[in-house]
């Protein structure tokens, strides 16, 4: 009981050093859009001191995507491309849900479906680890490649990886805990994989960061990268 108690004190305080920006709560359009801009430029820049860099997150995980359906957003939506550049280029990795739209394909939505590179759109898709022993299935509820967008075959292949997404143990809103299933608790593995490597090698950029991921996975599914299971298990 002590142990876990101590461990219990221990995630408490890990969890005071983290932040959220809340851009969600609105309908689709020009006022969605605006907030999504606001919590990128806020990220980029906490404390409102650009004088200072210890307050920029070492790793954001999206848990967001926009719906293409309704006429209003195209498939591979690009307007937020450049801010989101511009937080990598700040030193923040970004992660990318895949969402909850499968078992069909091409259910990834934007922006994870970015494919301007194998891995600038970092996305990660669900398995479920609590049913059985590896090999892990992918969840049916997990979103699939591949992107829509015009790029080369192999940029297109969605998500990039992996992780944890079924009957997670995480927070409810309402106070206690609950066992959660999606793509919004398999995107916080591979974030905490992200720290980790920052607290390891503080100097690490995006890109290598992003390839260590991308190198470091163990394949699922089809020998290599595939539209189901990425590159692999984080």
């Amino acid at each position: 009981m002590e142990s876990a108690r101590v461990m219990r004190s221990l995630l408490c305080l890990r969890l005071v050093f983290g932040i959220a920006a809340a851009a969600l709560g609105s309908g689709t359009g020009s006022e969605f859009d605006t907030r999504i801009f606001d919590c990128l430029q806020w990220l980029i820049d906490p404390d409102g001191n650009p004088g200072t860099i210890d307050d920029v997150p070492d790793v954001v995980q999206n848990s967001w995507r926009i719906n293409e359906a309704g006429g209003y957003y195209t498939d591979c939506d690009a307007r937020w491309w450049t801010a989101i550049d511009n937080c990598e280029a700040a030193g923040i990795v970004t992660l990318w849900s895949a969402g909850n739209e499968g078992p069909a394909s091409g259910t990834i939505g934007s922006p994870a479906d970015r494919a301007t590179s194998l891995t600038n759109a970092f996305s990660v898709g669900s398995v479920n680890c609590t049913s059985g022993n590896w090999p892990y299935p992918i969840h049916p509820s997990s979103s699939r490649g591949p992107s829509g967008c015009d790029a080369p075959p192999a940029y297109k292949i969605k998500p990039e990886v992996v992780g944890p997404g079924v009957d997670v143990f995480t927070c409810s809103a309402g106070g206690g805990y609950l066992l959660a299933t999606g793509t919004s608790f398999s995107g916080p593995h591979v974030a905490g994989v992200v720290a980790l490597l920052r607290e390891a090698d503080p100097d690490l950029d995006v890109p290598t960061i992003k390839s260590l991921l991308w190198d470091h996975a163990r394949d699922l599914g089809p020998t290599g990268d595939d539209n189901s299971y990425g590159i692999g298990f984080i």
